[in-house]
């Protein structure tokens, strides 16, 4: 069987790459591969925040994760007006564009009621309402990523629920929190003052979103939101 081995060559700009080899295989550098494929493949999180609704007073928060060549997974926890289907929603899309045209980018009632736009709250003069306005999309490693997906799927998954809902936990906040969290990215859950020096909660996802913005290096592409109304 041929070798196959990573080695690092500096290019003419003295810049590090790894290049690879087909013919020289080397088992010694898998522990290699599998400690640095985190640093190989650049995935990334786009922190969502929508406007008001009835079952979100404050706004509402969720999160994807991933690439637009390796797909995007969503994490929301919805509320809802059905008793367990629809608290809580995970979804794949094969583009962040296919997301942007999606149900999950609208104000429903029930987003498992498999009609898509069909049944998506409407203006007075039938144009669909876009349910996120803001977007930030922030870079992560591969290693990163995966932890961030394991966290969002096990806390969306807890079933959101409107009547335990709390300030300080059981929010539509907390999947995204945590997924942050895994990923060792800053939360938002907390402004600080320098003035008084103390550290205030942030309690609205309009506050949190914010301070991810402010704590978090990435990109607004809150301009890419936009819903197509022909679909």
């Amino acid at each position: 069987m041929s070798n196959f081995f990573f080695f690092n060559e500096q290019d003419k700009d003295n810049r590090q790459f790894l290049k690879y080899h087909m013919h020289n295989y080397n088992l010694i550098n898998d522990k290699y591969f599998n400690e640095n494929l985190s640093y190989i493949f650049e995935e990334y999180a786009i922190i969502l925040y929508g406007k008001k609704r009835q079952h979100h007073q404050t706004g509402h928060s969720a999160i994807l994760i991933g690439t637009d060549s390796s797909g995007w997974y969503y994490y929301s926890m919805d509320g809802g007006d059905s008793n367990t289907s629809d608290r809580h929603t995970i979804m794949y899309f094969n583009s962040f564009n296919e997301f942007v045209n999606s149900e999950h980018n609208t104000f429903k009632h029930n987003y498992d009621d498999k009609e898509g736009k069909k049944s998506s709250e409407k203006d007075k003069n039938g144009i669909i309402i876009q349910r996120y306005t803001s977007a930030y999309k922030i870079p992560i490693s591969y290693k990163q990523a995966t932890k961030m997906r394991s966290a969002a799927k096990q806390y969306t998954h807890e079933n959101y629920n409107e009547l335990n809902w709390t300030m300080f936990g059981n929010n539509c906040t907390e999947n995204v929190r945590q997924a942050l969290d895994a990923g060792g990215l800053k939360n938002g859950e907390y402004a600080t003052d320098d003035d008084i020096w103390t550290i205030v909660p942030n309690f609205t996802p309009l506050a949190k979103y914010r301070y991810i913005v402010l704590e978090n290096s990435g990109e607004d592409i809150s301009d890419l939101l936009k819903i197509n109304n022909e679909d």
